[in-house]
C-alpha cells in the first residue's frame, strides 16, 4: 500500500530493469510515481545503453510532463557522453521537441540547446543539425513565451554565425511586424550589442529606431533601453530619443545618458524635464522641490550628471532628485529599483569642486531619515570641498540640531549623527593633507 501512495515518488522495488521503469512510466499511475521511475531510468542511461534507448521512447510519451521530464534528463545525460551516437540522438530530440504541441517540452528543448552550446559541445553538431534547429528556431520565435527563453540560447551561441545569418535577422523581422506586442517587446530586448556579429549594429540600431515610433509604449521603452546598451553608437537615435523624452519616457533619457557626450543635444529636454514639477495637490514636505513623475526625472538628473551638464541654476534641484530618489528605493528593494538607486548613487559620486550649487540640497540630505541618503550626502559635500570657513559651522549646527531630536543612537550607519561627524572628519583631514577624500 505504501507505493500506492500520490506522495511516494519511489518506484516499486522490483521495477529496477529498464523495461519495467518504462513501463510505469508509460502507465496510467500518479505522477510521483513516474518520476522517480523516469530518473530512476535516467540514473540507468548513463551507463546502459538499453536504459538510453528507454529514456528517448519516454521522450515521446503521450504525456506532455513526461515528454518534458524525460528530454531535460536525456539533454543532461546526452551532453557529457563521450558517445558520438547518443549526442546526434541528442540533437535529433531537441530537434523535435522544439516542434512539440506543449509549450513545456519546447521551453525544455530550447534550454537543452543553450546548455550544450555553453558546454564547448558544438562540435559534435553537424552543420545539418545546426541548420535544422535554426529554421526550427526561426519558424517558433513568434511564440512569446519561448521567445522569452531565447537569451539563455542567444548568450551561448555568442561566436556563432547562426546568431549573425539567423537569429538577428529575425528578431529585426519580430520587432517590425510582429502583431503581438510582447513579442516585439521580447525582440527589441533581444537585439542588444554583440560583438561576435561585426557589423550587426548597421541592422540593428535602425531597427530599433524605428521602434522609437511603435505604437505601443512598452515597446517603444524597451527599443530606448535596447539602444542605449549601444553607446555612442546609437547617435542616429538621438533625435527621436528627444520626442520620446518630450513624452515623458524615463527610458529615453537613461538611453541618452548611456549614449554619452554625443547626446549633449538633449541636454535643453533633460534640463525641461528635471523640472517637471508635482500636481498641486501633492504635499511635499517644505521647500523640497521634489518633482513630479519621478521616475523620468530621475533619469533625466542622472542622465544630465554623465553629459557632464549638471552645472548651473539646476543644479540644486538635480540633487534633490537623486537624493529622493535614493530615500525613496533604498539597497533593500527588488533588484530594478537597487539598479536605480545605484545609479542615482553613481551620479552623486561624479560630484566635485563645481557642484556648490547643490550644497543647500545635500544639506538637507544629512536631515533625511535613511542614513544611506545621509551617508552619500556626506560623501558628495566632502567631494566637493567647499571652503571649509563656510561649510563647517553650517556642519556644526546641523549635528547639534539633530542630537537634540534624536539623540545619539548607537550601531553606526543607524545613528542620526554619524555622516555629519564623518565629513567633519574628513574635512579637517583635507585641511590638512589637502587630499581629495573619497567617501566609502
Amino acid at each position: 500500500m505504501e507505493n500506492d501512495s500520490p506522495v511516494n515518488k519511489q518506484p516499486p522495488a522490483n521495477l529496477t530493469d529498464s523495461k519495467g521503469l518504462l513501463a510505469l512510466i508509460t502507465s496510467d499511475g500518479d505522477w510521483p510515481a513516474k518520476e522517480a521511475a523516469l530518473d530512476k531510468l535516467a540514473e540507468f542511461a548513463t551507463a546502459s545503453d538499453e536504459a538510453w534507448e528507454a529514456l528517448l521512447t519516454a521522450c515521446h510519451a503521450h504525456d506532455a510532463q513526461i515528454r518534458s521530464h524525460a528530454t531535460d534528463l536525456a539533454a543532461r545525460i546526452g551532453q557529457f557522453s563521450s558517445s558520438l551516437e547518443r549526442r546526434e540522438q541528442l540533437c535529433q530530440l531537441i530537434l523535435s521537441s522544439l516542434n512539440d504541441d506543449d509549450f513545456s517540452v519546447r521551453v525544455t528543448a530550447i534550454s537543452a540547446f543553450a546548455d550544450r552550446l555553453r558546454e564547448d559541445e558544438r562540435q559534435v553538431l553537424s552543420d545539418a543539425a545546426i541548420a535544422a534547429i535554426a529554421r526550427r528556431l526561426h519558424d517558433s520565435m513568434e511564440d512569446n513565451g519561448l521567445l522569452f527563453e531565447f537569451r539563455d540560447l542567444i548568450e551561448s551561441l555568442q561566436d556563432s554565425q547562426l546568431v549573425g545569418s539567423v537569429l538577428v535577422p529575425r528578431l529585426i523581422e519580430l520587432l517590425q511586424g510582429a502583431e503581438e506586442k510582447y513579442v516585439r517587446c521580447r525582440a527589441a530586448e533581444l537585439l542588444y550589442p554583440r560583438e561576435s556579429v561585426p557589423g550587426a549594429e548597421g541592422m540593428i540600431i535602425p531597427a530599433l529606431t524605428a521602434a522609437l515610433s511603435d505604437p505601443d509604449a512598452f515597446v517603444r521603452s524597451y527599443a530606448a533601453s535596447t539602444l542605449g546598451a549601444f553607446g555612442p553608437q546609437a547617435e542616429s537615435a538621438i533625435p527621436r530619443l528627444i520626442r520620446l523624452l518630450e513624452d515623458g519616457s524615463e527610458v529615453a533619457a537613461g538611453a541618452l545618458g548611456r549614449i554619452g557626450t554625443a547626446a549633449r543635444a538633449a541636454v535643453p529636454a533633460l534640463l525641461q524635464a528635471v523640472q517637471r514639477k508635482r500636481p498641486a495637490h501633492y504635499h511635499d514636505s517644505p521647500g523640497s522641490l521634489v518633482p513630479a513623475d519621478i521616475q523620468p526625472v530621475r533619469q533625466a538628473a542622472i542622465a544630465l550628471v554623465k553629459l557632464n551638464a549638471h552645472v548651473g541654476a539646476h543644479l540644486e534641484l538635480i540633487t534633490r532628485v537623486l537624493l529622493h530618489h535614493l530615500a525613496v528605493h533604498d539597497e533593500e528593494s527588488d533588484w530594478e529599483d537597487v539598479a536605480a538607486a545605484r545609479q542615482a548613487k553613481d551620479a552623486l559620486g561624479c560630484f566635485g569642486p563645481e557642484c556648490h550649487a547643490a550644497i543647500p540640497a545635500l544639506l538637507d540630505g544629512l536631515r533625511a531619515e535613511e542614513w544611506y541618503v545621509r551617508r552619500h550626502a556626506a560623501g558628495a559635500l566632502v567631494r566637493i570641498h567647499p571652503p571649509p570657513q563656510h561649510l563647517v559651522p553650517v556642519l556644526q549646527s546641523i549635528l547639534q540640531e539633530q542630537r537634540q531630536i534624536h539623540g545619539r543612537y548607537s550601531g553606526g550607519d543607524t545613528d542620526y549623527v554619524s555622516a555629519i561627524e564623518w565629513a567633519l572628519e574628513r574635512i579637517a583631514a583635507q585641511e590638512s593633507t589637502n587630499p581629495r577624500e573619497i567617501a566609502p
